[in-house]
């Protein structure tokens, strides 16, 4: 399968090719989505309820957002995530393959594993397209915050509980630490995730999504300076205060 992605020096879309994702022989057109997937797959036999899914959580994200989406979001329903990580690994030659559920590609590709016990749909990677309109984010920590406030929860629990929880057995990190991407990536998706996903809850909640959107995903500011800024130097107490509550 040929996909034209987004060269990350250039911003021109280019051409690339998986032969992995060949594999993928069937589709289904929505609205905002065209799927791809094999056939006799998991996911041919519940391509209905799938699309009716990922357009819910759609609309959820034009009215977060704003806007539509320009074009119609390719969404890869491999079969696995080792077929994921050999597809990447296909299309950007000298990656190391490795096994994930999920990812995205500007500009319009989001690669989900689905089988019987892995079923990779919701908002997050289309949160990363949407966002990705906006602009390149800053830092991970508010780009996979706002994903993960669209998420919602995390693996059956809420990110304020899971941040609780993290509060009470110790685990809790700093947001002034994980504002910084080596920090961010050295700790386990678990922790990393629940707490941007509450944080950017709470700045939304605290500022109003254009305010955020504006004044602090869009910023070439650095994250913190400007949080605190809008909020004063006491914004990450004020964050564990509206966990807690």
């Amino acid at each position: 399968m040929m996909l034209k992605v987004t060269d990350d020096e250039t911003g021109a879309l280019v051409e690339v090719e998986s032969k992995t994702l060949d594999t993928l022989d069937r589709s289904f057109e929505t609205e905002h989505y065209l799927f791809h997937f094999a056939a006799g797959s998991p996911a041919q036999k519940e391509i209905t309820a799938i699309a009716k899914e990922q357009e819910r959580d759609y609309s959820s994200l034009r009215v977060l957002f704003g806007f539509d989406l320009p074009f119609k979001i390719e969404y890869l329903l491999t079969n696995s995530p080792d077929d994921n990580g050999k597809a990447l690994s296909e299309l950007f030659e000298g990656m190391e393959p490795y096994p994930t559920n999920g990812l995205c590609i500007g500009p319009n590709y989001v690669f989900a594993a689905y089988n019987d016990e892995v079923k990779c749909l919701g908002c997050h990677e289309v949160t990363h397209l949407f966002s990705y309109r906006l602009c390149m984010p800053k830092n991970q920590f508010l780009s996979e915050g706002l994903a993960m406030y669209s998420d919602g929860s995390f693996w059956g629990k809420s990110n304020r509980e899971w941040v609780r929880e993290f509060l009470n057995n110790g685990s809790y990190v700093s947001v002034r630490e994980l504002a910084s991407d080596e920090k961010f990536f050295s700790v386990p998706t678990e922790i990393t995730y629940p707490i941007a996903g509450a944080f950017v809850g709470f700045l939304i909640e605290k500022l109003g999504k254009e305010r955020f959107f504006d004044s602090i995903y869009t910023s070439d500011e650095p994250m913190l300076g400007e949080i605190n800024e809008l909020l004063g130097e006491k914004a990450e107490e004020a964050f564990i205060q509206y966990v807690l509550n």
